[in-house]
């Protein structure tokens, strides 16, 4: 176990910000990079490359100032509205007079390898055959990952589980130390596919290899002590409170974007997590409340975050911490944002934000460009010039700082209800948008959004034809995995909203919200459902998505939606063509996943769709 002990220090965000003097250590991290070149985007250009800039994003980071092993830390928060700032300063607030200590698990995540049997024969015999040989495998499956093992890593369990008759599930836990880790655990599950049919009986095969997003054994636990006398009724404030664990789960969210981290990966992580375990629990210790959270966090000091040079910087300043021991730090701004939700101990006024800062704006009259085709509406539009990235923008807070920008990227030709669309994405790397473009090719969508006083309800279809009763059994096996085992839906449902949470990202709209209500209609006390329901049809398969969305989870960012760039060229008209769009989107890049899952896997068959095309901002 890794303790640490964390207590913020006061006076913060009294530091004065003189105009546009860059002041803080984030930002001096944020002016080393530099700006992209000004080039013109043309309609050949948004129908052939993934990734292509017709904005440029910013994320708003408040820094919170913890105490990570005696040294100083100021961890970035991605904000996307006045309330955000209005939390982290309550939280470094809190952390004032509020001590928190922590301790965190190994970084032990979870594999899977898919068994299929068509005969639905004796499941013992090959079980037996593999667990007999646990050790021998766990070697092989270790010498795939030679650097991690000589780190002290690596495989530490194989288990063998019938999910029903005809399938089961080779599941194997990876000490992954400081990564991440799915990209080490999907090699080790395509790996060890081949060696573990070699041990099946004749009628056993093989099929999906995937890493799990169950993180619940890889947690952070953090207590904080709080005096009775300031804080009288905290346990029944806490207890009666329907939306702490929400707090929490966002906070965690916007964490991990704020140090480049896989966001959705942590929201799949931990809605799972809420919904089997408590949140903030409370004891009465006599003299005091202990306050104690246990989370589960989804992030690696090494590899992937350091490609991004504002995110390495912030590592290196914080002294190059483990994974573990900033986990504890993650783990301890959720409980006191999770405490600061039902305290809210100071008020920070709302100040309207018109425009998002460097973002090129629509003018009032250039909204509804639906009728007009893409290279007219990037003529409207304009290209993204240099002008629009600039490090010395006011602040629009004090204690806010540019932390990243982030390339606004289209989904090109996705037909939905009969109309060629071209779909915003917001990406943080080249990844996103790129398994839905893929799909979209052979896809014909249709959507139909319904409005009532406080929700909306969303039902999606997306028809796609495949050629042969092979492919179809394949994907339809890989999908009934999902269906059937809690640990494989969580990833699955992971991989939706890869789709949804880029689309209303690029529109203005705040993921969180809409990602937690959705996953409340497919988690029940630890077990989950997929999002996305699929089916074979009579020359293809449909995936449909019936979900309803109370309009509280629709939160708009700072960005106004009359002046967004993204959203006039994708043409929506209102809100719920928004919603609509952002849910084919999550049906196609699910179709994508799984598709590539049943065929030649996850590193073969889906990560080749990542790669970077050559960008207009390159």
């Amino acid at each position: 176990m890794v303790n640490i002990k964390a207590v913020a220090l006061g006076g913060f965000f009294r530091i004065p910000w003189p105009g546009n003097v860059i002041s803080s250590v984030l930002r001096r991290s944020f002016t080393q990079l530099a700006p992209p070149r000004p080039v013109e985007l043309t309609v050949g250009t948004a129908d052939r490359l993934i990734e292509n800039v017709v904005g440029v994003g910013r994320i708003y980071t408040a820094p919170l100032r913890l105490s990570l092993n005696s040294n100083i830390t100021q961890i970035p928060i991605a904000v996307h509205s006045s309330r955000d700032v209005a939390s982290s300063q309550n939280i470094s607030t809190l952390s004032q007079t509020i001590p928190v200590t922590g301790t965190a698990t190994e970084s032990l995540m979870m594999g899977q390898i898919q068994l299929v049997s068509s005969t639905q024969s004796n499941f013992e015999s090959s079980r037996l055959a593999i667990l007999s040989d646990k050790t021998s495998l766990i070697e092989h499956g270790n010498g795939l990952i030679p650097r991690q093992v000589a780190r002290g890593g690596g495989l530490r369990d194989i288990d063998l589980i019938l999910i029903e008759p005809g399938m089961a599930v080779l599941q194997f836990t990876i000490d992954v130390l400081d990564a991440m880790g799915p990209n080490m655990i999907n090699t080790v599950a395509e790996g060890l596919a081949p060696r573990i049919q070699a041990q099946l009986s004749e009628d056993w095969t093989t099929h999906v290899r995937i890493l799990s997003n169950d993180a619940s054994l890889r947690t952070v636990t953090v207590h904080a002590e709080l005096d009775k006398d300031i804080y009288p009724d905290l346990e029944t404030k806490v207890e009666s409170s329907p939306t702490v664990n929400l707090t929490i789960t966002r906070t965690m969210s916007r964490l991990m974007m704020g140090m480049s981290g896989d966001w959705r990966a942590q929201d799949a992580a931990s809605a799972l997590w809420f919904s089997g375990h408590s949140g903030i629990q409370i004891d009465d210790q006599q003299s005091h409340w202990l306050a104690r959270l246990t989370v589960p966090v989804v992030y690696g000091t090494v590899g992937r975050v350091h490609q991004f040079p504002a995110t390495h910087a912030e590592l290196i300043r914080l002294g190059s911490p483990s994974a573990r021991e900033l986990g504890m730090v993650f783990g301890t701004a959720a409980l006191l944002a999770g405490l600061e939700h039902v305290i809210s101990p100071v008020a920070m006024p709302y100040t309207p934000i018109s425009g998002w800062p460097g973002r090129s704006v629509i003018p009032q009259t250039v909204v509804k460009l639906r009728d007009k085709t893409v290279d007219q509406r990037l003529g409207i539009l304009g290209a993204p010039t240099a002008e629009m990235w600039r490090n010395d923008d006011p602040f629009l807070f004090p204690g806010v700082t540019v932390d990243a920008a982030l390339p606004i990227g289209i989904i090109p030709n996705v037909r939905i209800n009969g109309e060629i669309r071209h779909l915003p994405y917001e990406v943080e790397e080249p990844s996103i948008g790129a398994a839905a473009a893929n799909a979209a090719k052979d896809a014909d969508c249709h959507v139909v959004v319904t409005e009532d006083a406080s929700s909306f309800g969303i039902n999606a279809v997306v028809s796609i034809k495949i050629d042969t009763e092979a492919d179809v059994r394949q994907f339809m096996l890989a999908y009934r995995f999902a269906d059937q085992f809690t640990k494989r839906a969580i990833t699955n449902n992971k991989g939706f909203f890869n789709g949804v949470d880029p689309v209303l990202l690029a529109a203005g709209v705040d993921p969180s919200y809409f990602t937690y209500a959705a996953y409340l209609s497919v988690l029940d006390k630890g077990d989950c459902k997929p999002i996305a329901i699929w089916r074979q049809t009579e020359d293809g398969i449909e995936g449909r998505v019936q979900v309803t969305i109370p309009k509280t989870a629709i939160v708009p960012t700072f960005n106004n939606f009359q002046h967004i760039t993204t959203r006039a060229i994708a043409g929506y008209s209102s809100t719920d063509d928004l919603l609509g769009a952002s849910i084919i989107a999550g049906i196609l890049n699910n179709r994508s996943a799984i598709k590539a899952l049943a065929g030649q896997g996850i590193n073969k068959g889906h990560m080749p769709l990542h790669n970077r095309a050559p960008s207009v901002h390159s």
